[in-house]
């Protein structure tokens, strides 16, 4: 676990936690919503649970190939591209109808999250002092707590007012917003720019003794 040893990125605290929450209450928000369209078109209980089951296990098993991939792929490249593809995830759910469908999408869209919850989570070190940590985690998961309890309302609302295709599409746009965070946020871990730092610092090195003999 690496910290910063420059004074704390709050405002990169703030914009991780509020990507975390936003991005945990539209996968709430669609799971709630599809859950109650399904059950109200006469769907039988084991397409509902089918549902909720691919919204939550791939949170679970994919969680040990995750934690590798934040580790070894850049956070910003993560972020971006798994923002972008759970939000035309997002849009292809609006439109698609079979239940079997449904349920194969929803597990791809947990499945991203099973990604960017950790990767975004794993920069909170990267982000502020060892001091600093308690009160940054707690903001984290604050947010996401928040996300956790106002997806499911929020479909209730929605789909009662709307239909399902609503809360689809505002779910859509709470990915854009991760792609936002990875775009804006300044601390970033992972892939290979550490080593290349390390290989700058040594060339440098090489240079100031070779100046030095010479």
């Amino acid at each position: 676990m690496s910290f910063t040893t420059d004074e704390s990125r709050w405002s990169d605290v703030w914009l991780a936690a509020a990507a975390r929450g936003t991005t945990i209450c539209g996968d709430f928000l669609a799971a709630t919503a599809l859950a109650l369209a399904l059950q109200g078109a006469g769907a039988g209980g084991l397409a509902v649970s089918g549902l909720l089951l691919a919204a939550t296990l791939p949170l679970v098993v994919l969680a040990p190939l995750a934690g590798r991939l934040a580790d070894r792929t850049d956070s910003r490249t993560l972020l971006v591209t798994i923002g972008f593809g759970q939000a035309a995830i997002c849009a292809l759910l609006a439109v698609v109808e079979q239940p079997v469908l449904v349920v194969g999408l929803v597990a791809l869209l947990a499945s991203g999250l099973a990604v960017t919850q950790p990767c975004l989570a794993a920069l909170l070190p990267a982000m502020v002092r060892p001091a600093d940590l308690p009160r940054a985690s707690a903001i984290s998961q604050t947010a996401v707590s928040l996300g956790a309890l106002g997806g499911p309302v929020l479909a209730g609302l929605l789909v009662g007012q709307f239909g399902t295709r609503v809360p689809l599409l505002l779910d859509a746009a709470t990915y854009l917003a991760l792609v936002v965070a990875g775009l804006l946020l300044r601390t970033r871990r992972g892939g290979r720019r550490p080593a290349a730092v390390s290989s700058d610092a040594a060339a440098s090195q090489a240079a100031a003794s070779q100046a030095a003999a010479s």
